[in-house]
C-alpha cells in the first residue's frame, strides 16, 4: 500500500535526494543543501510517498512533491516519481494533498519546462491551467505558468 504523508523533516533528506537524482538531470538536480530547505524551512511544505516494500518494514520512499508556501498562493518548486513507479497515480495524489491541505481562497502554481510534456499533462488533468510562457527560469528553453482557479472550500465542508 503507497502511503501519502508530510516529511518528518531532516531524516527524510537522503532518500528525497536520491528520488531527486534519480529523475532528474545532473544539471537539474538539487544540491542535499538546496534540498534541505523543503524539509526545514517552515514556508515549504513537503509530501512523500512512501511503500514498505523491504524486509525490516522500513518504508521506501517513492516519490515527493515539494512546495513554497505564500502569501496567496502554494507554489509547487518539484514532484519526483522514481522512474519504476510512475504511471500508478503518485504524483496525482501528491499534488492532492496539497491542495486538500491548502487555506481556502489559495491557488497553487507552478513553472514547467516546454519539453516536459507529462508533466504538463499531470498539471493540466488536475485543474491546472498554462497562463503564460516565460524565458526566465529556464535558460535552454521556454517554460509554462501554470496555476489553479483560488480554491474555494475546505475538503471537510465539500461533502
Amino acid at each position: 500500500m503507497i502511503t501519502i504523508r508530510e516529511t518528518f523533516g531532516i531524516q527524510d533528506l537522503k532518500h528525497i535526494y536520491f528520488v531527486e537524482s534519480s529523475c532528474f538531470n545532473p544539471e537539474d538536480t538539487e544540491d542535499i543543501k538546496e534540498l534541505s530547505s523543503f524539509v526545514s524551512e517552515k514556508n515549504y511544505k513537503t509530501y512523500i510517498a512512501t511503500k514498505t516494500i523491504s524486509a525490516d518494514n522500513s518504508d521506501t520512499i517513492l516519490g515527493y512533491l515539494a512546495c513554497e508556501i505564500r502569501t496567496s498562493h502554494y507554489y509547487v518548486t518539484s514532484v519526483a516519481v522514481l522512474p519504476k513507479y510512475r504511471k500508478l497515480g503518485i504524483a496525482k495524489r501528491l499534488l492532492k494533498q496539497c491542495f486538500e491541505d491548502m487555506p481556502v481562497n489559495l491557488i497553487m502554481c507552478c513553472d514547467i519546462r516546454s519539453s516536459n510534456v507529462p508533466s504538463q499533462h499531470l498539471f493540466e488533468k488536475n485543474g491546472f491551467k498554462k497562463v503564460r510562457d516565460f524565458e526566465s527560469v529556464y535558460q535552454d528553453e521556454i517554460g509554462f505558468y501554470y496555476e489553479t482557479e483560488p480554491k474555494q472550500k475546505s475538503i471537510e465542508n465539500n461533502c
